[in-house]
């Protein structure tokens, strides 16, 4: 059997940690990567002054869009190294994160890239106050930054049409990614 490479994007509180834990449970893949994780690794091999960009929460510059787009440039390689190895290997994977930006990484052969979303704000922020974030202290602007993300990933992920979930209950998101993982 082929191993199956998921990746489930989205901006912050979507539930793509969430997601990713009951999907590898309901389909029985031991391994889950966060690309903040990934983001880390890379931050411990390059000085802040050579690219600073890495060292800040997408949500909390300027424009958080140009800051997605440059984090997931410079994680790019590692994130396809990650895919590889999984090709290689025969091991099913499940990497999630915010830099997995569909203009990147739709359509590489082997992998499903599947981006979560969350239309209602009331909601968003309440997902976003929620256990995952709760050392972080997300104020207004960082909500409107956040929901810019989403805008982009969202308005990117149709023109490359990438399956768009409305991430309602962890169930129901769960299924519907389920059933298209076992499609052929």
């Amino acid at each position: 059997m082929k191993p199956i490479i998921l990746l489930i994007g989205g901006t912050a509180g979507v539930g793509k940690t969430t997601i990713g834990k009951s999907v590898s449970e309901k389909c029985n893949i031991a391994h889950r990567m966060g690309t903040g994780f990934i983001r880390e690794i890379v931050r411990n091999r390059i000085k802040k002054d050579e690219n600073s960009a890495l060292f800040t929460y997408t949500f909390r510059s300027d424009d958080p869009v140009k800051t997605i787009r440059s984090q997931a440039k410079i994680l790019r390689k590692d994130i396809l190294g990650v895919i590889a190895r999984a090709k290689k290997e025969g091991t099913s994977i499940i990497i999630e994160g915010n830099h997995l930006l569909p203009e990147i990484y739709s359509g590489i052969k082997g992998t499903k890239l599947i981006l979560l979303k969350v239309s209602a704000k009331k909601k968003h922020v309440r997902m976003l106050n929620g256990k995952t974030h709760a050392k972080r202290k997300i104020g207004e602007k960082d909500i409107r930054n956040i929901r810019k993300i989403q805008d982009y990933l969202i308005k990117t992920g149709e023109k490359k049409k990438v399956l768009i979930i409305e991430n309602d209950s962890i169930p129901k998101t769960t299924e519907i990614i389920g059933k298209r993982l076992a499609e052929k």
